[in-house]
């Protein structure tokens, strides 16, 4: 899984880079790599239980709307749908999940979101972690809604099937590489034909 999103907003906040405050209104995740699998088991984890949760607190209404021949919106869209729509991950995940549970969950995303340049960054080169003083302006500035934001597109990287493509700057890329199937081994073929003979 590889991606990056950049979250604008309507409002500018400082950050600090080589010890001169800048001035931002971006906020770039990016999607582990293997040096953070663990992050990426939790999230994967994570939203795998909260999707199906969602499901099954909006099952009795897909079942109404089947019954009046009415075609339910999907819970968690195709990969092309995602890639089309602005998802909220962060609010299936809240309707998915039981608070306690939720409010755990959000917690580790802001956790893992701090201070790690290379799952989220503010600026080009050098990218500046997010900091304390990042999130506090946001919180100021924008509001907690602002934040949810920062971590649903997070999230949301976790919510994409393998085959889905992610948007990378801007640019479709492969989040994952195919491998090719071998071709048959020469051993494996006479190993056949001695069992047959």
């Amino acid at each position: 899984m590889r991606g990056e999103k950049t979250i604008t907003f309507d409002f500018e906040f400082q950050y600090s880079s080589a010890g001169t405050f800048m001035p931002a209104n971006t906020i770039t995740v990016r999607a582990p790599s293997l040096d953070q699998y663990k992050v990426h088991s939790i999230m994967q984890g994570w939203t795998t239980e909260g999707a199906i949760g969602y499901r099954k607190a909006f099952a009795a209404e897909i079942e109404k709307a089947a019954a009046v021949g009415v075609e339910p919106a999907p819970v968690v869209a195709d990969d092309a749908a995602m890639e089309d729509k602005q998802i909220d991950v962060m609010a299936m995940m809240a309707a998915g999940l039981p608070p306690e549970k939720y409010a755990t969950f959000s917690q580790f995303v802001m956790d893992t979101l701090k201070n790690n340049a290379r799952l989220a960054y503010v600026g080009g080169d050098p990218k500046a972690p997010i900091t304390d003083h990042v999130m506090k302006q946001i919180g100021e500035l924008g509001g907690v809604s602002d934040w949810d934001r920062v971590a649903s597109e997070f999230a949301s990287f976790f919510m994409l099937g393998t085959g889905s493509k992610a948007k990378s700057n801007g640019a479709d890329s492969s989040p994952v590489s195919v491998s090719h199937t071998k071709a048959p081994s020469t051993t494996s073929r006479r190993v056949n034909t001695r069992l047959q003979s």
